[in-house]
């Protein structure tokens, strides 16, 4: 960083910033061994990210700041289609806008900035708010290897484009900072770290490969609902145990299907009051709706 400011210029002030990060992804990897022939066959998954951050700081004495992110994301997906030989014969994109999950957080400079120093450290901690969607829906497409038909499905988008992740997490932060040559260069590094205590979103993935998150299928009377697979998950469970959940998340607010916190839309069926979220309150419709049909 070139010419480095030296003033300080005091508590009690607003600091707005603006970022923009592009990243874009289109080399496969087995642990460490990339896969060539993927990018030779033009058989890459191609994920394109742009987003956008604004980040508003109020700073206090004594280098304590309290701050919040809002970012905004543009992400698409591009993959491969297959025929039956396993040529790529075309490709389809997936795209999903808008707002991030949200952090909020304090920091502390370590020494006190008002008084000057040829480096300091931060060190922060913050919350993760689930803000952003993590179900955005768009189309594929797919076209059957035997009659070259056309498909076109309405599916979530994969989690590595996703606005959000669906769960609360912690956020710690370190940053540094060093001044030399007469403060007109100084050196400087950052670290983040999350900790995201939910470890399913209860959104489907279509990914079926091992250790992708094998998805499973449970049936009740009232609704169908997917599940990555977990060491105890909500099918094994016991129906008892099931409606011992169903009941806290309904108290809670919460979907009774999958958890999910952005449960807006509450409904009678057989078993008592249910509350989904959008995506299970969809399939609960049509599963009714199918349910109805067989009864005719």
């Amino acid at each position: 960083m070139f010419g480095a400011p030296s003033d300080y210029h005091g508590p009690d002030k607003w600091e707005v910033t603006f970022s923009w990060r592009y990243q874009k992804s289109d080399k496969h990897f087995v642990g460490h061994e990339e896969q060539v022939n993927r990018t030779t066959e033009q058989s890459q998954v191609v994920n394109t990210i742009n987003q956008a951050e604004v980040t508003a700081t109020r700073k206090y004495a004594k280098g304590w700041r309290v701050g919040i992110g809002i970012p905004f994301l543009m992400a698409e997906r591009s993959s491969p289609i297959r025929d039956a030989n396993g040529d790529v014969i075309d490709r389809y994109t997936t795209q999903s806008r808008g707002m991030g999950d949200v952090v909020v957080g304090v920091k502390k400079w370590i020494w006190d900035p008002a008084v000057p120093t040829k480096g300091n450290i931060s060190v922060g901690l913050g919350v993760k708010l689930p803000i952003g969607e993590n179900n955005v829906v768009d189309t594929r497409k797919r076209i059957d290897t035997t009659t070259g038909a056309v498909t076109l499905t309405e599916q979530t988008n994969d989690q590595s484009i996703q606005p959000g992740d669906g769960g609360f997490g912690l956020v710690f932060d370190v940053q540094m900072y060093r001044r030399f040559g007469d403060d007109k260069f100084a050196g400087f590094g950052t670290a983040t770290y999350l900790a995201n205590p939910e470890g399913v979103s209860g959104v489907q993935t279509y990914r079926t490969a091992p250790g992708e998150g094998q998805l499973i299928e449970w049936r009740s009377s009232h609704v169908v609902c997917y599940h990555r697979r977990v060491p105890e998950p909500m099918a094994s469970r016991p129906v008892r145990k099931r409606a011992k959940y169903e009941r806290r998340w309904l108290r809670a607010g919460r979907c009774s299907v999958c958890g999910r916190l952005r449960a807006k839309r509450t409904r009678r069926t057989r078993g008592g009051s249910k509350r989904f979220c959008p995506l299970h309150l969809r399939r609960n419709r049509e599963y009714q709706a199918a349910h109805r049909r067989r009864s005719k």
